[in-house]
């Protein structure tokens, strides 16, 4: 028989390739995962990024404008005619008259035909000293967009940490509703062998055995839509985290332990809603507000700037002469008043008014709404701490419910339905149980988010 020798890079990779694939990732990793991975932190990234690149543009406004120019033509016929009298010596000199005076009655002339094509070209720089507070205000209009696109990162990342928490903890008490089916499985499955029992000796029938059979295909039912759910949550979780649906699995605690009361957690709520990422954008847009009326006014007001031009040309001069190349520098100083603009202007900035006053009214409301919103998420969790109290009565009374039953039972007492019945009721009381401290859990993160305690 012949022998394969292994590679050991081969067998460390592989192992670590299983143990990858085989990992369980916690709460606190799935929500690691889901600030690194989920779309919707990436998009708000990217909107950072695009922001802070109109910070770097609008600051550019602060640097001369430069512009190049350059023409070229040639003409059909030559741009320049005219007539030069000469004064004919012989066949082969021409010489231009230098005072007609001298041969006045001679009318000799010559067709003198220049600037047929040529080039020329500026360059000029403007340096902006003065424009109504365009420059300053665009500036800072950027800067306060930078922010609010830093307040809308935290937005979503708070709500992708919410989103996470609800999911993760939704699984939590749909696992325990598993752990309360397998607890209510056993049950019956021991029902079922006295029931068995009696039957071989004649005190219950065929039909008490047939019962417990009905509700154990209950349990099998039930089972199938809890796994159903259990593994929708897990691939909602998996496609929050960015992981691959297929290996994804997290860790489930076994159980639940009492979690602190909400007394400790409490914050005024108009102490919380100026914490708010919500309101910071609402005084946001109200400062936007007010630096768009500035630069509006800007607008009407005039411009001036100081700089140079450089031109510089190529002429070709037809007619026996050479071409013509010069070039010259220049210092400029502009002015621009926008006469015309105060017709519209105007109206413009009664309208960034306008926009102002919108501004501050929204403000002032969402400082109310975010008070009721943190008033509704403390009602939600104190009442879902009060639910675990009465869940955790129900799950104990069920408890001693079926154990005095199970006794009964045994001792020809009860009937079998009760016996079931109290099978039932101990098993949804747990379900119920774990549900309430889990849904607890949920609104305590969504508290903690609310009021800026995470």
């Amino acid at each position: 028989m012949r022998l394969y020798k292994l590679n050991p890079l081969f067998v460390l990779l592989s192992l670590f390739s299983i143990q990858a694939t085989a990992r369980e990732y916690t709460l606190d990793s799935c929500i690691e995962l889901a600030l690194k991975n989920d779309i919707s932190i990436k998009n708000a990234r990217i909107d950072m990024q695009m922001a802070d690149e109109d910070s770097k543009f609008a600051f550019t406004k602060y640097f001369p404008t430069v512009t190049a120019n350059a023409t070229g033509f040639i003409a059909a016929r030559q741009l320049v005619r005219t007539e030069v009298p000469i004064f004919s010596i012989d066949e082969n000199t021409v010489i231009p008259i230098i005072n007609e005076n001298v041969i006045s009655n001679m009318d000799i002339t010559y067709n003198l035909n220049i600037i047929r094509q040529g080039v020329f070209g500026t360059v000029s720089a403007i340096q902006p000293v003065y424009a109504g507070g365009q420059i300053v205000n665009g500036n800072r209009l950027a800067a306060l967009q930078k922010e609010v696109r830093r307040l809308q990162y935290e937005m979503t990342r708070d709500q992708v940490i919410q989103n996470v928490e609800e999911y993760y903890w939704q699984m939590v008490a749909v696992h325990s509703s598993l752990k309360s089916l397998d607890a209510a499985d056993l049950l019956l499955d021991s029902l079922m062998a006295t029931v068995v029992q009696l039957c071989s000796a004649g005190v219950a029938t065929s039909g008490d055995l047939l019962s417990v059979e009905l509700k154990k295909e209950e349990l099998i039912s039930q089972r199938i839509k809890v796994n159903n759910g259990l593994e929708l949550l897990r691939l909602v979780l998996a496609q929050l985290t960015g992981s691959d649906m297929d290996s994804f699995s997290v860790v489930i605690p076994d159980s639940l332990s009492t979690p602190d009361s909400p007394e400790k957690w409490f914050i005024e709520p108009s102490e919380a809603a100026h914490s708010r990422n919500e309101l910071s954008l609402a005084e946001k847009a109200l400062a936007s507000e007010e630096l768009n009326i500035k630069v509006e006014r800007g607008k009407l007001m005039p411009t001036v700037g100081i700089g140079a031009l450089a031109i510089g040309s190529d002429i070709d001069i037809q007619g026996g002469f050479e071409k013509n190349r010069s070039h010259n520098l220049l210092g400029i100083a502009t002015v621009n008043i926008p006469l015309s603009d105060w017709w519209g202007g105007s109206h413009n900035i009664k309208k960034s008014r306008l926009s102002q006053q919108k501004a501050s009214n929204i403000k002032d409301d969402a400082y109310s709404q975010l008070q009721l919103d943190i008033r509704s998420a403390w009602n939600s969790l104190t009442e879902a701490w009060a639910q675990i109290e009465v869940a955790r009565k129900r799950c104990d009374s069920s408890a001693e419910n079926l154990r005095v039953m199970t006794g009964q039972y045994n001792a020809g007492i009860e009937t079998l339905s009760s016996m079931l019945e109290s099978v039932t009721n101990a098993t949804e009381a747990q379900a119920n149980l774990a549900a309430a401290q889990a849904t607890y859990l949920s609104c305590l993160a969504s508290y903690k988010i609310k009021t800026c305690q995470q």
